[in-house]
């Protein structure tokens, strides 16, 4: 079995100077769930009339990703395969994911130790960066479960989430308990991250932000914004500064002792018009970069631009850092270090090594 993969390391020219959101789910079953997703998506990425499948070409092939080292990728496609680099995208391997059951989500520690799990409950691990995998659980056999995405802080602890369940184990994924906020109401949790060995956080659409300080056993409602608002990744830099984000209003939300207390600050915004970012990635409490749409053109009949903006005041105030006025949707940004990045189209994957200056396309999935 094979798949079309290609390596460009295709130089760009430097980019012209001038981050996935998820659907909000208000207390709906699963099969709403898929309705309104595939509403969703016939309405963002196209749709053709009953007769014809819904246009594929804009959806991103990459969908998720890590970064255990400077120079190293873990990505998974939209098939199901995982994709590894650890020469800064200059080389890469490929592992076929039918032959598990097809990944779904993967998680490094380093370049060796990692999982992986499939939406059907199965989780794997591997302890030589992906070259070979042990299956060590099978979480739920109900054919209408499933899994999203896998974590862990260390080699023992780690969670699976998806809007309607919260997993955890403490010993290295051999087993998995089922934890879900009791006072979850209509919102819905897609991210999580920990900036203790007991300390978590999850957040999601209609408001959804909810933090554990024992582990992932019990689970306390914090209100950022209200259930008509959502909330994207939440992320932690180290134990103490942590953000996350609004992608339905311009907001950012900072922590800066360990998530007691939390500041708003204004999401990023050019020339006064608000510019809905839908992937944010910071690495330090100043400087970062934002995936979004420039939309002040559409006034004059010009089409939105998928635009990166950076700012180096923790999100006060923002400039364009590059626009992609051929690339029909950027998925995600994620910076390492202030020089070394990662961007994710449609099709391609783009790096930068000296700050987004430049970027290159390491690699195409088709």
């Amino acid at each position: 079995m094979t798949r079309e993969y290609t390596t460009n390391a295709l130089e760009l020219p430097k980019c012209l100077h001038d981050e996935s959101s998820m659907l909000p789910i208000h207390g709906i079953t699963r099969l709403a769930v898929l309705v309104l997703f595939g509403i969703v998506v016939c309405l963002a990425w196209g749709c053709a009339s009953a007769d014809k499948k819904i246009d594929m070409k804009r959806y991103p092939r990459v969908r998720c990703w890590a970064f255990p080292a400077v120079d190293s990728a873990r990505l998974v496609t939209l098939s199901g395969d995982l994709l590894s680099t650890d020469d800064g995208g200059r080389n890469w391997s490929t592992l076929i994911g039918a032959e598990f059951g097809k990944f779904y989500s993967v998680c490094f520690l380093d370049t060796q130790f990692g999982w992986a799990n499939t939406r059907n409950g199965q989780v794997f691990r591997t302890r030589d960066g992906g070259l070979s995998w042990e299956r060590v659980a099978t979480v739920n056999d109900e054919a209408e479960s499933s899994l999203g995405k896998i974590g862990f802080r260390d080699r023992e602890n780690g969670w699976m989430i998806d809007p309607f369940e919260f997993w955890r184990t403490t010993d290295g994924g051999a087993t998995w308990l089922k934890l879900t906020p009791k006072d979850a109401g209509p919102s819905q949790g897609f991210y999580c991250a920990f900036n203790t060995p007991s300390t978590g956080w999850i957040s999601g659409s209609g408001g959804a932000f909810y933090r554990t300080t024992d582990g992932g056993g019990s689970w306390q409602a914090v209100h950022l914004v209200s259930e008509t608002h959502d909330l994207g990744e939440v992320s932690f830099i180290d134990r103490n500064t942590g953000f996350t984000f609004s992608s339905t209003m311009p907001a950012i939300f900072w922590t800066f002792d360990g998530g007691e207390h939390w500041e708003t600050k204004s999401g990023p915004i050019i020339d006064s018009t608000p510019m809905g970012a839908h992937s944010l990635s910071f690495v330090d409490a100043r400087q970062g970069w934002a995936v979004t749409v420039d939309v002040r053109g559409i006034g004059q009949g010009k089409a939105p631009v998928q635009t990166l903006l950076h700012t180096t005041d923790g999100g006060a105030t923002w400039t364009i850092a590059g626009v992609w006025e051929n690339e029909p949707f950027l998925n995600r940004v994620y910076f390492v270090n202030s020089r070394v990045g990662w961007l994710f189209g449609v099709h391609n994957v783009y790096r930068t090594e000296d700050g987004g200056a430049n970027w290159r396309v390491v690699l195409e999935v088709r």
